[in-house]
Protein backbone atom coordinates (compact mmCIF):
# COMPACT_ATOMS: atom_id res chain seq x y z
CA UNK A 1 0.00 0.00 0.00
CA UNK A 2 2.87 2.39 0.73
CA UNK A 3 4.11 2.23 -2.86
CA UNK A 4 0.64 3.05 -4.23
CA UNK A 5 0.35 6.06 -1.92
CA UNK A 6 3.84 7.12 -2.96
CA UNK A 7 2.87 7.06 -6.65
CA UNK A 8 -0.23 9.16 -5.96
CA UNK A 9 1.72 11.53 -3.73
CA UNK A 10 4.32 12.03 -6.48
CA UNK A 11 1.58 12.82 -9.00
CA UNK A 12 -0.02 15.38 -6.69
CA UNK A 13 3.21 16.97 -5.46
CA UNK A 14 4.68 17.40 -8.97
CA UNK A 15 1.54 19.13 -10.26
CA UNK A 16 0.19 22.02 -8.21
CA UNK A 17 -3.00 22.02 -10.28
CA UNK A 18 -3.79 18.49 -9.05
CA UNK A 19 -5.55 18.75 -5.69
CA UNK A 20 -5.92 15.05 -4.93
CA UNK A 21 -5.94 11.49 -6.24
CA UNK A 22 -7.93 8.55 -4.94
CA UNK A 23 -7.41 4.92 -5.97
CA UNK A 24 -10.42 2.74 -5.17
CA UNK A 25 -11.68 -0.80 -5.47
CA UNK A 26 -14.41 -1.33 -8.03
CA UNK A 27 -16.87 -1.81 -5.18
CA UNK A 28 -16.07 1.63 -3.82
CA UNK A 29 -13.50 1.28 -1.05
CA UNK A 30 -10.36 3.45 -0.91
CA UNK A 31 -7.06 1.68 -1.55
CA UNK A 32 -4.72 4.69 -1.47
CA UNK A 33 -4.98 8.45 -1.73
CA UNK A 34 -2.98 11.65 -1.68
CA UNK A 35 -2.55 14.08 -0.10
CA UNK A 36 -2.93 12.57 3.35
CA UNK A 37 -5.30 15.34 4.48
CA UNK A 38 -7.80 14.73 1.65
CA UNK A 39 -11.29 14.83 3.14
CA UNK A 40 -14.31 12.59 2.71
CA UNK A 41 -12.27 9.85 1.04
CA UNK A 42 -14.80 7.08 1.73
CA UNK A 43 -17.63 8.89 -0.07
CA UNK A 44 -15.33 9.97 -2.89
CA UNK A 45 -14.28 6.34 -3.32
CA UNK A 46 -17.89 5.22 -3.70
CA UNK A 47 -18.62 7.93 -6.28
CA UNK A 48 -15.44 7.25 -8.28
CA UNK A 49 -16.20 3.52 -8.45
CA UNK A 50 -19.80 4.25 -9.49
CA UNK A 51 -18.71 6.64 -12.25
CA UNK A 52 -16.19 4.13 -13.60
CA UNK A 53 -18.80 1.39 -13.59
CA UNK A 54 -21.46 3.52 -15.28
CA UNK A 55 -19.03 4.66 -17.95
CA UNK A 56 -17.98 1.07 -18.69
CA UNK A 57 -21.58 -0.09 -18.99
CA UNK A 58 -22.57 2.92 -21.11
CA UNK A 59 -19.76 2.54 -23.63
CA UNK A 60 -20.39 -1.21 -23.94
CA UNK A 61 -24.10 -0.56 -24.62
CA UNK A 62 -23.22 1.59 -27.62
CA UNK A 63 -20.37 -0.67 -28.80
CA UNK A 64 -17.57 1.79 -28.02
CA UNK A 65 -15.43 -0.61 -25.99
CA UNK A 66 -13.84 0.24 -22.66
CA UNK A 67 -13.72 3.91 -21.63
CA UNK A 68 -10.25 5.39 -21.28
CA UNK A 69 -11.21 8.28 -19.07
CA UNK A 70 -14.10 10.35 -17.81
CA UNK A 71 -13.80 14.11 -17.46
CA UNK A 72 -16.20 16.09 -15.30
CA UNK A 73 -15.91 19.87 -15.39
CA UNK A 74 -17.61 21.61 -12.49
CA UNK A 75 -17.83 25.20 -11.36
CA UNK A 76 -14.73 25.01 -9.15
CA UNK A 77 -12.67 22.20 -10.63
CA UNK A 78 -12.39 19.06 -12.69
CA UNK A 79 -12.41 15.35 -11.94
CA UNK A 80 -10.76 12.76 -14.14
CA UNK A 81 -11.83 9.14 -13.59
CA UNK A 82 -10.06 6.09 -14.96
CA UNK A 83 -11.25 2.50 -14.95
CA UNK A 84 -7.98 0.67 -14.25
CA UNK A 85 -8.63 -2.61 -16.05
CA UNK A 86 -10.88 -4.80 -13.93
CA UNK A 87 -9.00 -4.08 -10.74
CA UNK A 88 -9.63 -0.52 -9.60
CA UNK A 89 -10.63 3.02 -10.49
CA UNK A 90 -8.62 6.20 -10.12
CA UNK A 91 -10.07 9.64 -9.49
CA UNK A 92 -7.92 12.75 -9.93
CA UNK A 93 -9.19 16.11 -8.69
CA UNK A 94 -7.84 19.30 -10.27
CA UNK A 95 -8.42 23.02 -10.38
CA UNK A 96 -10.66 24.15 -13.22
CA UNK A 97 -8.21 26.25 -15.20
CA UNK A 98 -5.71 23.63 -16.33
CA UNK A 99 -4.19 22.42 -19.53
CA UNK A 100 -6.05 19.11 -19.62
CA UNK A 101 -3.63 17.52 -22.08
CA UNK A 102 -0.68 18.01 -19.74
CA UNK A 103 -2.58 16.54 -16.78
CA UNK A 104 -3.77 13.60 -18.88
CA UNK A 105 -0.19 12.95 -19.98
CA UNK A 106 1.05 12.90 -16.37
CA UNK A 107 -1.74 10.55 -15.32
CA UNK A 108 -1.24 8.23 -18.29
CA UNK A 109 2.50 8.06 -17.61
CA UNK A 110 1.79 6.95 -14.03
CA UNK A 111 -0.92 4.38 -14.85
CA UNK A 112 1.37 1.52 -16.04
CA UNK A 113 3.39 1.65 -12.81
CA UNK A 114 0.20 1.88 -10.78
CA UNK A 115 -1.09 -1.23 -12.57
CA UNK A 116 2.13 -3.14 -11.85
CA UNK A 117 1.90 -2.28 -8.16
CA UNK A 118 -1.76 -3.29 -8.00
CA UNK A 119 -1.09 -6.60 -9.72
CA UNK A 120 1.90 -7.28 -7.42
CA UNK A 121 -0.30 -6.52 -4.42
CA UNK A 122 -2.95 -8.94 -5.66
CA UNK A 123 -0.39 -11.69 -6.39
CA UNK A 124 1.34 -11.30 -3.02
CA UNK A 125 -1.92 -10.94 -1.12
CA UNK A 126 -3.53 -13.99 -2.66
CA UNK A 127 -6.11 -12.66 -5.04
CA UNK A 128 -7.95 -9.62 -3.75
CA UNK A 129 -7.49 -6.05 -2.83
Amino acid sequence: MDRLESLLHDLVSRSPEIKGAVLVTLDGFPIAYAPAHLTDVERQAAVIASLASLAARSTKMVSMGEPEEILITAQDGRMFVYHVEDIAALGVLTVKDITAGLILLKIRQMLPELMRELKDMINVGGGGI
